[in-house]
C-alpha cells in the first residue's frame, strides 16, 4: 500500500466516523441537518467538510461480459435521484460531480470483493467496461499478490455505487447568493442609536489611530 492509498483510507475512516456522529445528534433525534450550519474546526474537520457528498448504491449481479447499456440502466435512476436531491438543496447540474464505482469479484468468491472506480466514460461504453475490469485485476493483484488475478475464472459485478459530490467553495457562493436575495427581498432598517448612548470598547483591542463615529 502506498502512502497516498494509506492517506485516503484514513480520510475515509475519519469521514465515516464523523458522519455517523453527526447523524446520531441530528437525524436520530428527529432533527433535519439541513436546517443547521456545520462549523468545522480543529485538526481535521476543515479537511473533512470540504465537500457536500451524497452516496447511492444498487445491488445486482452481472457477469463481466454484459452489455454496458445494462450497467447504464442501473445507474440511470441513481443519477436522476442524485441530481434531483442536490437540485432541491439549491445546487446546479453543471456544478455536480458524479463518480461511479463497482464492487467486483471472481465467480464463486464471497469475501474478496473490491470496490473499483470507473475511470472510463460515463455512461459506460465497451472501452470503459474493459478499463474497469483491468483496474479490478490490478487492485486484486496488489492486494492478494502478483499472479493471483485469473480472468478465466469469470468476473462478476455485485454492487453499483454512485457518489454525487458538490465542492464546498461553490456551496458557500450559493449560500451567499441566497442570503443576498433574501436581504434584497426583505430589507431591514438598521436600528437607530438612542441619543446620548455610547458603546463601550475594549481599549486594548483598538489599534492606535483608529477612528470612531461616536460623538
Amino acid at each position: 500500500m502506498s502512502v497516498e492509498e494509506a492517506a485516503i483510507g484514513i480520510y475515509r475512516l475519519a469521514s465515516a466516523q464523523i458522519t455517523d456522529l453527526i447523524r446520531e445528534i441530528t437525524v436520530e433525534r428527529g432533527l433535519d441537518p439541513r436546517d443547521y450550519a456545520l462549523h468545522s474546526f480543529g485538526g481535521s474537520c476543515g479537511m473533512l467538510s470540504a465537500d457536500i457528498v451524497h452516496q447511492y448504491a444498487t445491488t445486482r449481479t452481472l457477469r463481466a461480459d454484459t452489455d454496458p447499456e445494462e450497467i447504464n440502466r442501473i445507474y440511470e435512476p441513481m443519477v436522476a435521484e442524485a441530481r434531483e436531491q442536490l437540485k432541491q438543496e439549491g445546487f446546479k447540474d453543471d456544478e455536480i460531480r458524479l463518480e461511479w464505482a463497482v464492487d467486483l469479484h471472481y465467480a464463486r468468491q464471497v469475501v474478496h470483493e473490491l470496490t473499483t472506480t470507473v475511470r472510463g466514460a460515463t455512461p459506460m461504453d465497451q472501452q470503459a467496461l474493459e478499463q474497469l475490469l483491468s483496474d479490478f485485476e490490478a487492485l486484486y493483484e496488489r492486494k492478494y499478490g502478483k499472479g493471483s488475478a485469473y480472468r478465466e475464472a469469470g468476473i462478476e459485478m455485485k454492487l453499483f455505487r454512485l457518489t454525487a459530490r458538490y465542492l464546498c467553495g461553490s456551496a458557500r457562493q450559493t449560500r451567499a447568493r441566497r442570503h443576498l436575495q433574501l436581504r434584497q427581498a426583505h430589507p431591514r432598517k438598521s436600528p437607530e442609536r438612542p441619543r446620548g448612548h455610547s458603546y463601550p470598547y475594549h481599549h486594548h483591542r483598538v489599534a492606535t489611530g483608529s477612528e470612531s463615529d461616536d460623538g
